[in-house]
């Protein structure tokens, strides 16, 4: 899997996927790209995991 596509799938799951926030809370907090180094970091981590569990389960 590219860096790209991992990339992709944090924005995704930042945008789509945390359900401790609401729209009205992403949209305050910012896109992916504002977001600070380690913030990033996590989402990117988060995103290759879940990609890692799918792959396991055959899901992808």
């Amino acid at each position: 899997m590219s860096a790209n596509h991992i990339e992709a799938l944090a924005k995704a799951l930042y945008e789509n996927g945390n359900p401790q926030h609401t729209a009205a809370d992403r949209a305050m907090l910012g896109p992916f790209e504002a977001l600070d180094l380690l913030q990033q970091t996590i989402w990117i981590d988060l995103a290759n995991a879940a990609h890692n569990h799918l792959t396991q389960a055959g899901a992808l």
